[in-house]
């Protein structure tokens, strides 16, 4: 049945398309970067620079990052200010709404268990393909592991 006026929409294909194989979103994973560097007494942009890294892909959260690069990247940045915590440091600051989308589905979970699992189900397709992720409950505690299916001794 048509309707006069009536407009037709019609959406194909996901939305949010995950980012390919071997990378992460570069802008979820280096959010706050430049800060952070800063807060260290440096300059981000050699950095990024010396690890063949586009400036573009610190501000916009849709660029994709290859692990290997990113891995290196902060690696470089811990040794560079004498910080074996960059990373860490970084990923605090960060918080838990740097993964976007699973964030929300985890917090909105009944449980802290069922909202373990939807980082488990929704992290290697939304922020890293390829990641395998997974919840292990014991007796007294439950962990989140997260195992990059990359090789980065290459």
């Amino acid at each position: 049945m048509a309707y006069e006026g009536a407009a037709l929409f019609q959406v194909t294909g996901p939305r949010i398309l995950p980012p390919p194989a071997g990378s992460v979103r570069s802008g979820q994973y280096l959010k706050g970067f430049k800060e952070q560097v800063r807060r260290c007494g440096g300059d981000w942009r050699p950095l990024l620079d010396a690890n063949g890294i586009s400036a573009d892909v610190v501000d916009d959260p849709d660029q994709t990052l290859e692990w290997s690069r990113a891995v290196v990247l902060l690696d470089d940045c811990s040794r560079t200010f004498g910080d074996e915590l960059f990373g860490l440091n970084l990923a605090d600051a960060q918080g838990a709404d740097v993964y976007g989308l699973v964030a929300a589905l985890a917090r909105t979970a009944p449980t802290l268990r069922e909202g373990l699992r939807c980082i488990a189900d929704f992290l290697p397709f939304m922020h890293s393909p390829g990641a395998e992720v997974e919840v292990v409950t014991g007796v007294h505690g439950s962990e989140l592991r997260w195992f990059p299916g990359a090789d980065f001794a290459t």
